[in-house]
């Protein structure tokens, strides 16, 4: 049903297959197991028979065939409140199972077409998706996850506003869904719109406290307005609620940081640092960190780690190098100093990093 299309109900036995629908349809599968003859339109007290089997078998589980559908779950009386305090008051989404919305079997091209733009976008190819994706939803403009590609894509392109106007039609048509909000919010800081950012991006975590990315964007938000220890409650309520993105971790360890917790602080971008091994920067604020805590041999050997991945960092090799010096570590210190005089371009930083090396007697 995210596709606001009819959602299809079957029974079977091993004659017949039942499929209920904005025209039902019965084949008979002995004689025709691929379902090329709809026998519907010649027994139609056979589809009245199939429907009311159907409808008990509904009734019987605790459901109606009828029954509105939602796209997400039903809100809480704790997230209404909540997003009644943010000026949103969402009525819910889905709606009444009615015989005019899309028959599914009718809509097999543009969902097809849907699943291709989408295997564009995993492989980076966001200018080939967009016009199939904008050609969907001109043809289904109900369709919550084209739109959402679509204003993936625009904001890939660098057209934040139109954008953020997709991201706010996939929210007006699943009011249960928080992505949309949270890429909205996404789209709000690139533009500037710091104030209007925060407002979508506390409804976001209303609906899914465990959205990361929205954790860490408010909580950064909240840390750069002065609010640190409203940042840090936003972010220990995602991790509690169960988000395990590295961000949420290394954005606790920035707020912790200016808070004067720096034990607590190092902790949190080492775990940064495991959970997403390939970003320098988090090993380099727990270096940092470490240095500031008396540590310089530890935060050495941060910079070390994150000299694995980025091996031409003058500036980091230059710090290596500082820090293996203060612990009386010459031998390591010369190695990263002469590392660092291959990548310096400047005649004079050259000239003193020379010198340096030659005084340790490298």
């Amino acid at each position: 049903f995210a596709y606001k299309w009819y959602p299809l109900r079957s029974l079977s036995t091993d004659r017949f297959l039942y499929l209920h629908a904005p025209q039902s349809s019965i084949y008979q599968l002995p004689s025709d197991p691929g379902e090329t003859a709809d026998l519907a339109a010649q027994q139609p007290g056979a589809v009245r028979l199939w429907e009311k089997r159907l409808r008990a078998l509904l009734q019987a589980a605790g459901e109606t065939l009828d029954a509105p559908m939602r796209t997400e779950s039903a809100l809480s009386e704790e997230q209404r409140r909540q997003l009644s305090s943010l000026g949103y008051l969402a009525g819910g989404s889905g709606g009444a199972v009615r015989r005019d919305l899309p028959d599914p079997r009718r809509r097999m091209d543009l969902a097809n077409a849907l699943h291709a733009a989408s295997a564009l976008v995993q492989q980076n190819k966001c200018p080939d998706a967009l016009p199939a994706l904008q050609d969907v939803v001109r043809r289904d403009p109900h369709n919550v996850p084209a739109i959402r590609l679509t204003g993936f894509c625009l904001e890939q392109a660098g057209r934040l506003e139109s954008a953020l106007a997709a991201y706010r039609q996939a929210s007006r048509e699943n009011e249960l869904a928080a992505e949309p909000l949270a890429s909205a919010g996404a789209c709000l800081i690139k533009l500037g719109r710091r104030a209007e950012a925060e407002i979508e991006l506390r409804r976001a975590l209303t609906l899914d406290p465990t959205l990361g990315p929205a954790a860490a964007q408010l909580g950064r938000l909240l840390r750069e307005r002065g609010l640190k220890t409203e940042a840090l409650r936003v972010l220990d309520a995602a991790l509690a609620a169960g988000t395990h993105e590295e961000q949420v971790y290394e954005e606790r360890g920035n707020a912790l940081a200016e808070l004067g917790r720096l034990d607590d602080a190092l902790r949190d971008f080492r775990e940064a640092a495991r959970r997403n091994p390939l970003d320098p920067l988090p090993l380099e604020k727990a270096a940092q960190i470490s240095y500031q805590l008396g540590k310089p041999r530890d935060a050495a050997l941060l910079y070390e780690r994150l000299l694995q991945i980025q091996p031409n960092r003058l500036d980091a090799w230059k710090a290596a190098g500082a820090l293996y010096l203060e612990t009386d570590d010459n031998e390591n210190a010369v190695r990263c100093f002469r590392r660092a005089l291959t990548l310096e371009f400047d005649p004079a930083e050259r000239e003193k990093l020379a010198a340096l090396v030659k005084e340790l007697g490298g």
